[in-house]
């Protein structure tokens, strides 16, 4: 499993790449058309809108595997490592939940506009719309993943406990 997240991860910070270096060169476009040479692109502004939208969506998906977004910890830290852990799972479990009823409603508004099109380039809204259930599936993964590495690390000091029954050691911190 850890392979097939591993090669997620950087496949998702690849294509945020190369969607990042196409809404430059994109915008730079319309800039050069627009001011330079007098003839806006009617496509340019619609183009870079949507790559933005998956880029930002991409974005909150690698924060998220990262751990990258905003959190306060100041209840938290003073817990032990071994409730700090039990805490996270309970939060990601209602994480998964959230996540899971995303993707299930953007899955729904996907149905709903696939037949739109767009004003400039006359492409189906599916195509900006299925950033939402992707990249949420994304970060749903990666919730997984942190939810059964923080589940080993409960059993792994239940295990731990159960060995040092009698007063022989401390537990590491």
């Amino acid at each position: 499993m850890r392979k097939i997240m591993g090669f997620i991860s950087k496949l998702e910070e690849y294509v945020a790449g190369v969607l990042m270096v196409a809404i430059v060169v994109v915008i730079f476009a319309q800039v050069v058309y627009r001011y330079v040479l007098s003839s806006p692109l009617s496509w340019s502004e619609e183009l870079g809108r949507y790559l933005f939208v998956w880029i930002s969506f991409l974005g909150a998906s690698i924060a998220f595997k990262k751990g990258a977004h905003l959190g306060i910890d100041v209840f938290t830290s003073k817990l032990s490592e071994k409730y700090q852990n039990y805490l996270a799972v309970i939060v990601n479990v209602l994480g998964i939940i959230f996540l899971a009823m995303i993707v299930k409603e953007s899955a729904g508004l996907l149905e709903r506009v696939v037949k739109q099109v767009s004003p400039a380039m006359r492409i189906s809204m599916k195509w900006p719309y299925l950033a939402l259930p992707v990249c949420t599936s994304l970060m749903l993964l990666h919730l997984l993943e942190n939810t059964v590495e923080r589940v080993k690390k409960i059993f792994s000091s239940q295990g731990k406990q159960d060995r040092m029954i009698g007063g022989k050691g401390e537990l590491p911190k």
